[in-house]
C-alpha cells in the first residue's frame, strides 16, 4: 500500500508582524514585539495582470500569457482601542502612518492622527501561516475604514499593498520570532455606556446613533516602471461617511434640509471612558442622501455623504484623537 506523506496545514493559523520603514521599501529587522492583534486576516499572495503575447498560430489554440510584476495584498481588522495611557501611542499607531496619517503626541495628554497629502509612511509586513512566511515591503494602505456598530466592537479595517517577495518556509532564519503581545488593550463595546456623538450644522446636536461608518476612499496604485521604479503610492482620497441615527424631531435636526441645501457640517463620535481609553473621531463634510431606517422598531434616518477638507487648510476632514 502507498504511504500518504501529505501533511495538512491548518488554515486558521495566521500571524501578522508590522514595522515602520525608515527607508522606503527597505525591510527593517522585524521582531516579536511587532506583533499585530489582527482579526479577519486575508492574504492575496500574488497579484499580477496577464499580458497576452499575441502570437498567431497555424492551428486552433493560443499561446499562454505572461504574468506582470506581482504585488501582494494583505487585509485585516484591528480594534479601535487606545493604549490605556494618555499621550502614549497605541500598538496599531504604525499602521496609521502607512495609511495617509501623521501622528502627533502630546505627553500625558493625547495622540492625534491627522491626514496628510504627502510623505506617507510605509511598512514591512510579515505574514506567517503554519508553513510559510510571506513578506510585503514598501506597504501602504489601499483601503482604510472605521466602523462603530451598536453592541459591537469598534473596528479599523485596513488593506495594504506591498512589493512582492517570494514566500519562504517559516523555519531556520525565517522562523516566526517569539511573539510579544503586550501593549494591546481590551476594547470597549459600542453602547450607551461608552459611546456618544453629535452633528453640528450650526450648533452641536446630540444624536443617538446605531452605526457610524467612515471610509477614506483611498486611490492607491502599484507603480512598476522600467528603470526601475517599484513603489506603492497613495494618489488621492475621496472620504465618505454613513450614519444611522434615531430620528430626532425635525425642529431639532432636519436631515432633509441639510441634504437639499448642501449644508456644511462638522460632527464627532466619542467612544470609551477612562483616561487613556477615549477615542474621538472628528469629521467635516456634507450629507448627500437621507433615507428612512428601522432601528429595533424605532424610526431612524440613514445618512450618507462625503467628507471634505476646509479650503485653504486641507487634511482636516477626518481625524482620530486618543485621550
Amino acid at each position: 500500500m502507498p504511504t500518504n506523506t501529505l501533511t495538512a496545514v491548518a488554515s486558521k493559523t495566521k500571524t501578522i508582524l508590522a514595522k515602520a520603514e525608515s527607508t522606503y521599501n527597505t525591510a527593517p529587522t522585524v521582531a516579536g514585539a511587532d506583533f499585530i492583534e489582527a482579526r479577519n486576516i486575508a492574504l492575496t499572495p500574488f497579484q499580477a495582470s496577464t499580458v497576452d503575447r499575441g502570437v498567431i498560430l497555424p492551428y486552433k489554440g493560443k499561446k499562454s500569457g505572461l504574468a506582470s510584476t506581482p504585488n501582494v495584498q494583505l487585509s485585516f481588522d484591528v480594534a479601535l482601542a487606545p493604549s490605556g495611557t494618555a499621550g502614549t501611542a497605541p500598538k496599531w499607531g504604525k499602521l496609521m502612518l502607512a495609511a495617509g496619517f501623521a501622528e502627533t503626541t502630546v505627553t500625558n495628554t493625547s495622540v492625534t492622527y491627522n491626514l496628510v497629502s504627502s510623505s506617507e509612511g510605509s511598512l514591512t509586513l510579515d505574514y506567517y501561516d503554519a508553513q510559510n512566511k510571506h513578506r510585503l515591503t514598501g506597504a501602504r494602505a489601499s483601503s482604510f475604514s472605521v466602523k462603530l456598530d451598536k453592541q459591537g466592537i469598534p473596528i479599523i479595517s485596513l488593506t495594504y499593498l506591498g512589493v512582492y517577495a517570494d514566500p519562504v518556509l517559516a523555519s531556520s532564519g525565517n522562523a516566526m520570532p517569539t511573539l510579544d503581545t503586550t501593549g494591546w488593550t481590551t476594547e470597549q463595546i459600542v453602547d450607551s455606556r461608552f459611546t456618544t456623538g453629535t452633528i453640528n450644522p450650526s450648533s452641536a446636536v446630540a444624536i443617538a446613533c446605531s452605526s457610524w461608518a467612515f471610509d477614506l476612499g483611498l486611490d492607491t496604485k502599484y507603480i512598476d516602471l522600467p528603470g526601475p521604479q517599484t513603489s506603492i503610492e497613495i494618489m488621492d482620497r475621496a472620504p465618505k461617511l454613513d450614519l444611522t441615527i434615531a430620528a430626532p424631531p425635525l425642529a431639532t435636526l432636519d436631515p432633509f434640509s441639510l441634504v437639499s441645501k448642501g449644508t456644511a457640517l462638522t460632527g464627532n463620535v466619542v467612544h470609551g471612558t477612562g483616561a487613556g481609553k477615549i477615542t474621538t473621531i472628528n469629521w467635516k463634510g456634507r450629507l448627500s442622501a437621507v433615507d428612512i431606517a428601522d432601528i429595533d422598531g424605532i424610526k431612524g434616518y440613514k445618512l450618507s455623504g462625503g467628507l471634505e477638507p476646509v479650503a485653504g487648510a486641507g487634511n482636516d476632514e477626518f481625524a482620530i484623537v486618543l485621550t
